[in-house]
């Protein structure tokens, strides 16, 4: 019996290995060839049930119409990975009383010379939002689109897209503060200073001009988020557990089926609110891969028909 028992232990993994060889391969040569059997389906909870529904744990979808800013996701992330925090949107200006916006048109040395050190300071900022820039037509006032007029001057707003933070100070000192060390260096000086968690403002002054930085809060409109706070997700430190998913009391958060997440910066793993919102497109690359030999070309050529 123990020979027997042996010979069976010893042709055993012979057989399954020869059984092996005339089925079919299912190493897929992401991305040039789908991956099969992966569900589309990304993993979400529903609280009132209490059910898991199975799925993806991908990179994450927020429903900005759901989230009402309430933090559940956050303070589950802090025992985890501290990958969430919650953030609001800002927007950077710059505000000119009307001589001076009238210098500026007027592309008087001093005053061009201020907005193009904060212009450049601020476009130079490492970021994946979009920005107005001023620097290719600086001596062009009028072709500056979003000028608007207010009470005693005029604002130029620099971005396009909010700027998501935890604070209006953090947004001023990284997008501003080469260009106010710079313009300190040229002759201006630094005057009224001002910080709150939702605005911040900073002035310089040189000879008769006066020009104001000023971030401020944005508005999301969302009626069930009046403090228009939304969760941030560093995928650098995320580690795909879900546990976000089940916290949210308003099924605000999902996962997706989406795992490409390479970045070639941390800050580009850094996904803010208005990018999570968007519903991840597919991944498709077609063709061959250019590093093969013409047998494993031929190989791959036979495994997509076959």
């Amino acid at each position: 019996m123990s020979i027997l028992r042996d010979v069976k232990r010893t042709l055993m993994p012979i057989y399954s290995g020869l059984k092996h060889v005339f089925l079919k391969p299912y190493t897929a040569k992401w991305p040039y060839e789908n991956i099969p059997n992966l569900s589309d389906e990304g993993y979400r909870y529903d609280p009132k049930a209490g059910i898991g529904y199975p799925g993806n744990k991908g990179r994450h979808l927020l429903h900005m119409e759901k989230c009402t800013g309430c933090g559940s996701c956050d303070l589950t992330c802090q025992n985890i990975a501290e990958a969430i925090t919650m953030t609001y949107g800002f927007d950077v200006v710059i505000a000119l009383d009307e001589r001076c916006y009238e210098s500026f048109k007027e592309s008087k040395p001093e005053i061009v010379e201020a907005l193009d050190a904060i212009v450049s300071s601020f476009s130079a900022e490492p970021s994946r939002i979009q920005y107005n820039s001023l620097s290719s037509f600086l001596w062009t006032p009028t072709d500056i689109k979003q000028v608007t007029k207010v009470e005693g001057g005029y604002e130029i707003k620099l971005n396009l897209e909010p700027i998501f933070d935890v604070r209006a100070v953090e947004v001023l000192y990284q997008k501003v503060y080469h260009a106010v060390e710079n313009l300190k260096t040229a002759g201006w000086e630094l005057g009224k200073f001002e910080a709150t968690t939702e605005s911040a403002s900073i002035e310089l002054s040189k000879q008769d001009f006066t020009v104001k930085v000023l971030v401020r809060k944005i508005d999301m409109g969302y009626k069930q988020n009046k403090r228009s706070l939304f969760p941030s997700i560093d995928y650098g430190r995320c580690v795909m557990c879900g546990f976000c998913v089940d916290a949210c009391p308003f099924q605000a958060l999902e996962m997706t089926g989406v795992f490409e997440l390479s970045a070639t910066s941390k800050r580009e793993l850094l996904y803010t609110p208005n990018m999570l919102a968007k519903r991840p497109e597919e991944f498709n690359i077609t063709g061959i891969p250019p590093e093969l030999n013409a047998i494993e070309r031929m190989r791959m050529v036979f495994r997509r028909v076959w």
